[in-house]
């Protein structure tokens, strides 16, 4: 400042306040400016805007607009320089506005609406950006090379590529030469939409137009082929430019291979990249570091990460909050609970603000040590240091409450949420079902799905493919269920709805040459080779297999029909076929193959959730059959949205049957389904069951269908017809057993008691299960005779069942015969 005040000459003044504007202190030059001021020396426009132009480097818009609004007759520079410092600090509504301003003040140039379209890059405003583009022409003005860079820095960070390799594109008509920056901010564009192609086709017009690429170009190329998915081709240019002369990699060279890295799941390539990044002298980063022990992780090398976090400070590299994250989420995976809390106590003492990340990556490791109350100690002590709760902390939360078996819990998580106005999304929801289900809290269960369908809150985005269970011994079993309702409710005229919630493909390719699979070898492969050319007894096996033939005329069985081609093979000209399927591949493989299948009947195919288009749109009225046949993965999500719709459609469509199938894990949730079934209250069930027992086969062999408002007889028409199927499926090792028996509203205390009882039993030693007899005769029930693996043996014990008065028209048998 002394310095400054014993200069005479307006030039000296300029030269001195340049300099401290670039030692970084603008406002120690704003003050010397106005230092000049009581001096000898008078300040003018020129000392202004080299203060102001020292604003844009420090983003102190506000400052900038102060000292223009101090000038008497600011010039064109002097808006320019401010415009570009509300662009440094993302300012563009004041740019805009500065820029308005300006117009008919001074006369306008290129460069002020270059700085313009550089404040709206800077705010992702690429439309502005274009219409000032487009207005240079009627200004007289012609746009020069950095007008274009700027407007493409301006689609590139609205993610417009398209627009940006137009523009690029039509530089040269506008008599300009795209430099090696005009390039990069059009790259950019492209990797901000991962459009890899696009960046290789850049790449290679540079080499046409005699642009040299730098490293910043082929950093772009490089993580935008990265996160298209191509690391193969990033890793390909990398090795090709190490060859080439001239070319130097960054840090943020390595970084992108890093990343390349962790999509391939080749952390060893990982650690040779840093072994190449030290031999080539680049200085690594927290960032460089942060990539490989993501790779690392890929890779499942979870201790390695975490000595790589460990290294971090005699590498004189300061580790930040992804650096903590990625630590703790690799703790979560070791299943140390202990070390994921240390780490996270140890991000504030080191400097680093929690995240969320950190968070939920530590609940996560609470929830692997089943320590859901420390989970819950975490966070309340985010909320408590101010660290936004988000959905992901919150489901984090509710998944390690639930896991331990605590569901209340899990809700007043979710509640918390609510009250914090997190957004409570499909996996929160998912997370707090599951919690509710596994300890058989269905009223909960049916409410939260209920809140979901309120808060328009759709779940369901897996697309789930049945290429390799088709055909297998469950299909033989749920089809031929579902061709004995198709034949009883096409025995008279009256019209038939048919509803296909899961319709799939509709044919499968079984070929084992093409479906990578056998499981139809022990299943419809092994009914055809029983019967021959002989036709089975049982007409809807007959049929079935019947149905089978004719998709497969040549003799040689290749392809099997779905529910959806089978349930065509029996719907008359009357009838009504609606089938959804969710994926868009597999609808368009469904609409395919049931082109030309049965011409006569109404058929509409629909690429949507059927649970959700069920629930918001009114299905025709009248007698039908919808059949549910969800995806068993995840169990509880699944189960809890199909009982839902069994609850709904009953209420809105009861002349309706509903069928809808379920897999058999273990006797805990059989009971629990079958009591949650009979609690909805909608009228008679029938319950259908089929298991292989085989030792050598390693995929689901036991599943089920709950028929609501069956048919009349349909407990005894099912009970035949699994006995039959059992019966032809059985070889060698493989023995079947079936069960059929009705559930009803009356039963409902009855089955929840069962339910009790399977919960209160544990791998039993001998006391508990006197006791659990002594229960069950206070219930007035007849004591079961447990067998010694309990409760695996309970489903297939039929005393049990019989005791509890839930058989009714039905009995367990295996296909020995032997009945239960």
């Amino acid at each position: 400042m002394k310095e400054l005040l014993k200069v005479k000459t307006p030039r000296q003044v300029t030269a001195n306040l340049k300099r401290i504007c670039e030692s970084g202190d603008v406002h120690a030059a704003w003050r010397a400016l106005q230092a000049v001021q009581k001096d000898a020396v008078q300040a003018n426009v020129i000392h202004y805007n080299t203060v102001i132009s020292g604003c844009q480097k420090a983003s102190d818009w506000q400052l900038a607009l102060h000292l223009l609004s101090e000038l008497g007759r600011p010039d064109v520079r002097s808006y320019s320089a401010a415009l570009e410092a509300c662009s440094c600090a993302s300012q563009w509504q004041a740019a805009l506005s500065l820029f308005g301003s300006c117009v008919g003040s001074v006369q306008t140039d290129v460069i002020l609406v270059s700085s313009a379209i550089s404040a709206c890059g800077a705010g992702s405003q690429w439309q502005t950006a274009l219409d000032l583009l487009c207005t240079l022409p009627a200004a007289g003005l012609q746009a020069n090379l950095v007008t274009y860079t700027n407007c493409l820095s301006a689609l590139a960070r609205g993610g417009q590529w398209q627009h940006s390799l137009a523009l690029l594109l039509f530089m040269p008509q506008a008599e300009l030469q795209p430099n090696v920056f005009s390039f990069s901010a059009c790259l950019s564009a492209c990797e901000t939409s991962s459009s890899w192609q696009s960046t290789l086709e850049l790449l290679e017009l540079m080499q046409g137009w005699i642009v040299s690429a730098n490293a910043i170009t082929y950093n772009s190329v490089l993580s935008c082929c990265v996160a298209g998915s191509r690391w193969d081709l990033a890793l390909e240019l990398h090795d090709s430019l190490k060859t080439r002369s001239g070319f130097a990699p960054t840090p943020v060279t390595y970084t992108a291979l890093m990343g390349a890295a962790t999509r391939a799941q080749r952390w060893t390539l990982a650690l040779l990249l840093l072994v190449e990044m030290q031999a080539t002298g680049v200085r690594s980063s927290t960032i460089t570091w942060n990539g490989l022990m993501e790779a690392l992780q890929a890779g499942q090398q979870w201790q390695r990460a975490l000595e790589l976090f460990t290294q971090l400070p005699s590498r004189s590299l300061r580790p930040d909050t992804f650096s903590f994250g990625a630590a703790i989420r690799a703790t979560a995976a070791a299943d140390n609970w202990r070390l994921a809390f240390f780490l996270l106590a140890e991000m504030p003492e080191a400097g680093v603000a929690m995240d969320g990340f950190a968070l939920s990556s530590a609940i996560q490791a609470c929830e692997q040590g089943s320590q859901w109350q420390v989970a819950l100690d975490m966070l309340v002590c985010a909320t408590s240091l101010r660290v936004e709760v988000d959905a992901v902390i919150g489901t984090a939360a509710i998944a390690a409450t639930g896991k331990a078996g605590h569901w209340q819990h899990a809700l007043s998580v979710l509640q918390l949420m609510s009250m914090q106005v997190v957004r409570r999304n499909a996996v929160s929801y998912s997370a707090a079902i599951t919690a509710c289900a596994k300890k058989g809290q269905w009223n909960s269960v049916l409410g939260l799905v209920q809140e979901m369908v309120e808060k328009d809150c759709r779940i369901f985005t897996s697309k789930y493919d049945h290429t390799v269970q088709a055909g297998s011994s469950l299909d033989c079993f749920k089809h031929t269920v579902l061709v004995s309702l198709l034949q009883t409710s096409t025995s008279t005229a009256d019209p038939v709805l048919f509803v296909d919630a899961h319709a799939g493909r509709g044919i499968y390719n079984i070929d084992s040459r093409s479906a990578g699979h056998l499981n139809f070898q022990s299943g419809i492969a092994q009914l055809i080779h029983r019967f021959g050319d002989t036709l089975p007894a049982h007409p809807a096996v007959r049929e079935y297999l019947a149905a089978v033939r004719r998709h497969n005329s040549d003799g040689v069985l290749s392809f099997y029909p779905g529910s959806a081609a089978l349930a065509l093979s029996w719907l008359r000209p009357q009838d009504t076929a609606m089938f959804f399927e969710l994926s868009e591949d597999m609808f368009v493989d469904l609409t395919s193959n049931l082109r030309g299948l049965n011409r006569g009947c109404r058929q509409e195919v629909i690429c949507a959730d059927s649970y959700w288009w069920m629930l918001h749109k009114a299905i025709p009225d009248g007698k039908g059959i919808v059949f549910l046949d969800p995806p068993c993965d995840p169990y509880e999500l699944h189960i809890a949205w199909s009982l839902f719709m069994v609850r709904h459609l009953r209420q809105e469509r009861p002349r309706l049957c509903l069928a809808m199938w379920y897999p058999c894990l273990d006797a805990l949730q059989i009971s629990n389904l079958h009591g949650q079934a009979a609690s909805l209250g909608v009228g008679e069930i029938v319950v259908a069951e089929f298991a292989v027992t085989d030792p050598t086969r390693s995929s689901l062999q036991s599943s089920g269908v709950l028929v609501f408002n069956p048919p009349p007889e349909a407990a005894a028409m099912l009970e035949d017809l699994l006995h039959f199927l059992a019966r032809s499926l059985e070889s060698g090792t493989a023995e079947v057993h079936t069960k059929v028996f009705q559930l009803c509203a009356e039963t409902n205390q009855r089955v929840l008691c069962c339910v009790a009882l399977i919960r209160f039993l544990a791998p039993t030693k001998s006391p508990q299960k006197k006791s659990l007899q002594h229960t069950v005769q206070s219930l007035g029930l007849e004591a079961p005779v447990l067998g010694p693996m309990y409760p695996e043996s309970l489903v297939t014990d039929s005393h049990f069942w019989d005791s509890c008065g839930i058989i009714g028209g039905g009995r367990s048998r295996n296909s020995r015969g032997h009945t239960g």
